[in-house]
């Protein structure tokens, strides 16, 4: 999504172009849950949609992110909590840094730090560790570590990608 201008910034429009990503945000995060396997992979990409509004505009990408993960609460409860701590907030962080101007470096560390914190949250608040069973007999220090090194290295896939696959991006949908 551009930056507002001219007709473009109309709060109408504004408000259905959050929604539809907020949908397909959703409707992504769900495939996890209905097609096991191919549909983790899917998932994976919900973190696009929430990027593209916050790109455009942080607090309406925090706002399609919570609508995204409400419709997912009420579908699929237990995927909820994943969207809205973890595929979710990278999509913000990720689009927040680069709305700001940050360099490369600077939009994977905000996405990895985000990211780690949501699966820190994940796991230990809520009680759905983030690797599942895999690190269950692990000291917490390694845990974190463990996350850490895997949100800083999944952040910067996000941040490649998005320099390579965003113009072509932006130009086919019109955003």
């Amino acid at each position: 999504m551009r930056k507002a201008r001219g007709n473009d910034g109309t709060p109408g429009n504004l408000v259905a172009k959050a929604g539809i990503m907020a949908a397909l945000a959703a409707c992504l995060q769900l495939a996890a849950g209905f097609f096991p396997g191919p549909g983790h992979l899917l998932s994976a990409l919900g973190t696009l949609p929430i990027f593209l509004v916050a790109n455009a505009r942080p607090a309406t990408g925090l706002a399609s992110l919570i609508a995204a993960s409400l419709v997912v609460f009420f579908i699929q409860p237990l995927e909820a909590p994943i969207l809205l701590l973890m595929t979710g907030p990278l999509g913000w962080a990720l689009g927040w840094a680069r709305s700001k101007g940050h360099n490369n470096g600077r939009q994977v560390l905000v996405g990895g730090g985000v990211l780690t914190a949501g699966m820190l949250i994940l796991t230990y608040l809520v009680g759905m560790p983030a690797f599942g069973p895999l690190l269950s007999a692990t000291p917490p220090a390694t845990v974190v570590a463990t996350y850490l090194l895997f949100a800083l290295t999944y952040s910067l896939l996000w941040v490649a990608g998005l320099n390579r696959f965003l113009p072509r991006l932006e130009k086919a949908l019109d955003i």
